[in-house]
Parts: C-alpha cells; sequence; structure tokens
C-alpha cells in the first residue's frame, strides 16, 4: 500500500464556477460576482452601489426585526419584575381565592 487515500468523488473541474453560475441564475448572486471580478478589474461605482442597495434590502430589514423583538422581550421582562411584588403581597395577605380573583 501507497498510504494514498483515494477518492470516490471527482474534484470540480474549471468549469464547476461556469455551470454553478448557470444553476444559480443571473449575474446578481454572489458566485456571478466573484466570477465576474475574478481578473485584476477594479470594481465600478455602480457595483459598489448594487451591492450596497441589496445590503440595505435584506439586511437592515432583518436588523430591525431582531431589535424589535429584543425591545419587545425587553418590555415584557420590566412589566414582569413590576408585577411581581404585588401580586405576591396580594398571594400573601389574602386567601387563595380572593387572590386569584384580583389577579385576573
Amino acid at each position: 500500500m501507497s498510504g494514498s487515500v483515494h477518492s470516490t468523488e471527482k474534484e470540480p473541474g474549471p468549469g464547476h464556477i461556469e455551470s454553478a453560475n448557470k444553476e444559480l441564475g443571473e449575474e446578481g448572486t454572489a458566485l456571478g460576482i466573484i466570477t465576474a471580478h475574478a481578473g485584476d478589474e477594479p470594481v465600478t461605482d455602480e457595483e459598489k452601489k448594487a451591492v450596497l442597495r441589496k445590503i440595505d434590502w435584506y439586511l437592515l430589514p432583518l436588523m430591525l426585526l431582531v431589535f424589535m423583538i429584543q425591545t419587545a422581550s425587553s418590555i415584557f421582562w420590566w412589566g414582569y419584575i413590576v408585577g411581581v411584588y404585588p401580586t405576591t403581597f396580594i398571594a400573601m395577605k389574602f386567601p387563595a381565592a380572593k387572590a386569584c380573583a384580583c389577579m385576573m
């Protein structure tokens, strides 16, 4: 034995990027952008604006949603903290039937 491990999978050939790009679609995909700029060509201002626009339309709404969920959970947490003390006081001072009626 020579000690080398033989793989049953084939390595991607030189046309692998082009075939994957055809499967994924237009030049707007990340793979298309990488393929288009594989050389030393500088990125144009128009392409920079297009990438920034995609970031703005995809990432910023997601970040806003996460921020809103975080804020809502914080509000509920503070509401719980504020409400626990009167509820505990009522539960200790009154019978269970009256305490439950006050809490509803």
